[in-house]
């Protein structure tokens, strides 16, 4: 009742509620009109939640140019998670020219008021010296910020950091306890990357299952290298219950999003009947399909295809260049 009268927070709030279904069915279109009257009312939360709309294509259609606009009438309401997303859109050139300068002034701003995803994003211009000169201790310190607030990407950046010795001396160990602490927040990158510590026992105490089981949360969320190795421990029963089928299925995943990797494997499963039904002819697409992005083992393995003609005509012409190409 309060959102018909015209109260705009009323408005917004029914926008958010028809965005995310709650107490309603979701439909993002019905959102965005709430959304228009609350900032027809100078409501900045609403301009902003229009500019998201617009930006992704959430109920309307993709706009960067009304996406834009709503975002800078935000801003200048101050408002932080505006400031971040205008700056995304300088770093990127996305409805604006490019600017990197832009992008960490706006960055900056929105970290300034306490927002994580704008203290990682100014981390990573320090970082990368995007807009700013480069300044690797600094980036620490704003991602230090942004994981206080248990940022997923600002954790995973941390172990990064601490991998590879950016801003901080390098500790693997160190690298790992913030890994932990962004698989836990749900970060696919840290997931993968805990899991392959676990699996190894090199970095912290081996634990199979474990590793398994966070590899397996990262090929959930759509990590295509971790579709693939979560799709080798089935095959090789690692942490896991072997299953040859189950392995394909992570194997197919992981092929359909280019891994050379995931290809490589799942064109194999074909040649053999590996938990599909044989299938020569995929087998050897799919390793060609590994093979023309560098993958060497796909090379050996198809120029062997040719050379006794299995899923493709025999060609000891072709299987020769095949070998070739696999030894450079």
């Amino acid at each position: 009742k309060a959102a018909e009268q015209g109260l705009a927070e009323a408005q917004y709030n029914m926008g958010w509620c028809c965005e995310n279904g709650l107490g309603t069915k979701q439909n993002r279109r019905l959102a965005y009109r709430w959304y228009e009257r609350a900032a027809a009312q100078d409501y900045a939360g609403a301009l902003y939640r229009m500019g998201r709309a617009a930006f992704f294509g959430l109920g309307v259609p993709k706009d960067y140019a009304v996406a834009i606009d709503c975002f800078q009438q935000a801003v200048e309401y101050g408002m932080a998670r505006a400031q971040n997303d205008l700056g995304y859109a300088y770093e990127h050139g996305l409805g604006v020219d490019q600017d990197g300068g832009q992008a960490a002034a706006l960055y900056r701003k929105a970290a300034e008021q306490g927002d994580s995803t704008a203290q990682n994003n100014m981390a990573l211009c320090l970082l990368r010296g995007t807009g700013v000169e480069t300044n690797q201790a600094e980036a620490i310190d704003w991602f230090l910020k942004a994981a206080g607030e248990n940022d997923a990407d600002a954790l995973n950046n941390l172990g990064w950091c601490h991998a590879n010795g950016s801003g901080v001396e390098t500790n693997v160990a160190e690298a790992a306890g913030w890994y932990r602490k962004a698989a836990a927040a749900g970060h696919a990158g840290s997931q993968r990357m805990l899991g392959i510590y676990l699996l190894e026992g090199q970095v912290v105490e081996q634990d199979e299952q474990e590793g398994a089981t966070w590899l397996e949360r990262s090929a959930e969320k759509g990590n295509a290298d971790a579709q693939y190795r979560i799709g080798l421990c089935y095959a090789e029963g690692r942490g896991v219950a072997q299953s040859t089928s189950r392995a394909a299925t992570w194997y197919r995943k992981s092929a359909g999003q280019g891994d050379p990797d995931g290809q490589y494997r799942l064109g194999l499963c074909f040649l053999e009947g590996a938990g599909v039904r044989r299938n020569e002819r995929l087998g050897t697409q799919w390793l060609r399909k590994a093979a023309v992005q560098g993958h060497n083992e796909a090379k050996s393995r198809l120029a062997e295809c040719y050379l006794h003609g299995r899923g493709v005509e025999k060609s000891y012409v072709a299987a020769w260049q095949w070998y070739r190409a696999a030894k450079r």
